[in-house]
Parts: structure tokens; C-alpha cells; sequence
């Protein structure tokens, strides 16, 4: 059973701002969770629900009510275990459910779930970018940045004598096989996610263990978009690289501090410029100076180096790339 709270019921108005917006708890009846009891009230179930969508810490409660109402209790609970519940007849157990949490409530984009303050941590959370329906399991960063971040590339080396092969998807709904190690979108499948999902930025992250760590965030303002246009395919005209991005604090590439070298336009190398011409894919030089410091993938495995085949990366040795 699925109850949903609106705050707009709760007539004194008395709810902070994002309590306004609604808050869905899932209910089993007949058990009731022992112990972690935040506070013990003699209210219905309704005010019960009110009061732990108020208090912060509460995460879920216990209710018992009868048809006279003289055995009402309200027990908040700052734990949300129900692999802990007793049967316990006349009681309900309710779990605060937050957006993103379930598949039944799922989030617009990461973004969506970070805003809305439902937000737990880097992990695993449901979206639903084209409000289909068919909500997606995907992988969120909610800690870096800024949070909010959907993972759309992830490719890790867990066994450098069997290298990961190309999977290059045409659909944005393959975001929910990042487990696989090797989810890579194409550029239609970006804009296809960019249009039922509007995104601005792209977080570019890569490490060698014993390497370099190569970590940026392109900027919000036009530079940094134009990079995002470039890379969905809006358009054709290459990005500049310099002014387009920032470092993040682990970020210990020298990539990173040679953005006038970036990039192949027209014949020419040290272009400033995303990317190299004829090459659009993100997995395939989206940033590199030559034959020095490579984002590259598949063809050879580089991060902040350049590597000749045969050339075996070290394990653990990853590639990532978000959008929000």
C-alpha cells in the first residue's frame, strides 16, 4: 500500500518550503518497527505522518489506531529498517519515501532527486527523463561538484587481459547498465537524453592507478555549454578549450593546465579546441594534446598519457563522464 501526503492539507501552513511538495510513505500493515523511537505521540495516523515529514531525522514510523480513537500512538523512528519489523496486529509500519528512492517515485534526472533534498549519497537511484512511466535504475554522484550528476559513460578495467569491448549505445535508456563497466552513449543517444532531459554541464573524470588523475567540470556559462552543443550534436562548430572548464580539487593531469594545446582542427594540432576533427564519439579524443596527454579509449587506453599498442592498462583503471 502506497500513502501520499500533500503538505497543501495541513491547513495552519506551518511546513518549510519543501515540505510543500508531496511525500509519498509505504505502508505494511499488521507490523511495527521495535526500538530507535524518536518521539511517542497519542495521534492519529494522519498527524503521525505530518509530524515525520516535519522532523528531519524521522525516516519512518509506527502507527496504531482504533475505531474510537481512544488507542491512538504514534511512534518516529530515525531508523528505516523494515528487515527489523515484529507482527504486531492493529499497528502499521510506514517508510518515508523519497523522490528517486522507488521506482514508484521516481526523479526527472539526478538533478531532479539533488533539488529536491531526497538525495542519500552517491548510488543507485529511478529516473524517468521522458515522465514515460518506465522509470530507469542509474548511478547518481551526489557529492562532488555540486551533486546531482547522471553517469552516461563508465568504463573500468577490471582485468587488463580482457579489455573491455566497444558497446557504443544508441539509446539513452542504456544508461542503466552502467554496472556492465563498459556503458558508453553515442552523441545521438546524449541528445536524444538531452532533449527529454535538459543538461548544461559534463564532468570528465579518469585515473591510472599509479598515474594521473584527469578531473573537470565544464563552466555554466556559454563556453561551457558549447561544449555540451558539440558533444550532442547540436552542432559542428569544435569548442574552445580554454575558459570551457574548471579543475576539480583531485585533478592532477597536465591536460588539464594546457588547454590552448587541445584539440585537431582544419590539419592542425594545438588548436584550443574540444576534440579532434572526423573523431566525435566522447570515448574517442574528446581531449587531448598530441602525442602527449590523451583521453582515449578502446583504440588504446589512455588517461593523461600516450600509450602505443600493445599496451595493457592497470586494473582498476577507469573512465567516467556525467551530465547534469
Amino acid at each position: 500500500m502506497i500513502l501520499v501526503f500533500f503538505a497543501n492539507l495541513d491547513k495552519a501552513n506551518t511546513l518549510d518550503a519543501h515540505l510543500r511538495k508531496a511525500r509519498i510513505f509505504k505502508t505494511l500493515e499488521g507490523f511495527k518497527l521495535v526500538g530507535h523511537v524518536l518521539e511517542t505521540l497519542a495521534v492519529d495516523e494522519y498527524i503521525c505522518g505530518q509530524r515525520c515529514l516535519r522532523n528531519e531525522k524521522c525516516l519512518s514510523y509506527n502507527s496504531h489506531s482504533d475505531d474510537d480513537h481512544d488507542n491512538n500512538k504514534c511512534e518516529l523512528s530515525d531508523q528505516n529498517r523494515p528487515d527489523k519489523l515484529i507482527r504486531s496486529p492493529g499497528f502499521t509500519y510506514h517508510i518515508k519515501v523519497g523522490k528517486g528512492w522507488y521506482s514508484s517515485y521516481p526523479g526527472h534526472s539526478c538533478k531532479d532527486i539533488y533539488d529536491s533534498g531526497d538525495a542519500r549519497g552517491d548510488g543507485e537511484y529511478w529516473i524517468d527523463p521522458g515522465k514515460t512511466g518506465n522509470p530507469l535504475k542509474v548511478f547518481c554522484d551526489m557529492t562532488r561538484a555540486g551533486g546531482g550528476w547522471l553517469l552516461v559513460l563508465n568504463i573500468v578495467i577490471k582485468d587488463q587481459y580482457n579489455l573491455p569491448q566497444l558497446l557504443s549505445e544508441t539509446s539513452y535508456r542504456k544508461v542503466d547498465s552502467y554496472k556492465s563497466n563498459n556503458l558508453v552513449l553515442q552523441n545521438s543517444a546524449l541528445n536524444n537524453l538531452k532533449t527529454l532531459m535538459p543538461f548544461t554541464q559534463m564532468r570528465f573524470h579518469c585515473r591510472k592507478p599509479g598515474g594521473s588523475t584527469f578531473h573537470i567540470v565544464t563552466t555554466g556559462n556559454g563556453t561551457g555549454e558549447a561544449v555540451v552543443q558539440y558533444f550532442t550534436g547540436q552542432t559542428n562548430t569544435m569548442p574552445d578549450s580554454c575558459g570551457s572548464y574548471i579543475k576539480l580539487w583531485d585533478d592532477s593531469s597536465k591536460l588539464a593546465n594546457l588547454c590552448a594545446d587541445w584539440g585537431y582542427e582544419n590539419g592542425n594540432y594545438h588548436v584550443g579546441k574540444w576534440g579532434h576533427e572526423g573523431m566525435r564519439e566522447l570515448y574517442d579524443h574528446p581531449a587531448f594534446t598530441e602525442r602527449a596527454y590523451h583521453w582515449l579509449t578502446f583504440t588504446r587506453w589512455e588517461c593523461d598519457d600516450f600509450k602505443q599498442s600493445p599496451y595493457l592498462p592497470p586494473n582498476e583503471t577507469f573512465w567516467k563522464i556525467f551530465v547534469r
